[in-house]
């Protein structure tokens, strides 16, 4: 899988746990054209970036335990390409 592949499929499992409308591990897989075990890994993926990924019974839904930005930064002035999550504590 190419790499811009990829960061799209982060950035489309990043919207859909920040707005709450994942559904359960199956039905996430498949709305990002996935199987679940492939989903998982990339959740494992995002979770090694700081996201606090947790799982709603009552919600049915993924959804971030404090705020999380996914972001990717391109170069500026001598500054390496990054790919990077940033989580923030609510206080």
């Amino acid at each position: 899988m190419s790499l811009i592949k990829y960061i799209g499929r982060l950035r489309q499992m990043h919207d859909l746990i920040r707005r709450g409308s994942t559904g359960d591990s199956v039905e996430f897989a498949e709305k990002i054209g996935l199987n679940r075990a492939m989903l998982l890994r990339n959740l494992g993926e995002m979770k090694e970036l700081g996201a606090r990924i947790k799982y709603s019974k009552l919600r049915r839904t993924y959804y971030y335990e404090e705020e999380f930005y996914f972001y990717i930064g391109g170069k500026r002035d001598r500054d390496l390409d990054d790919i990077s999550g940033m989580s923030r504590r609510r206080h």
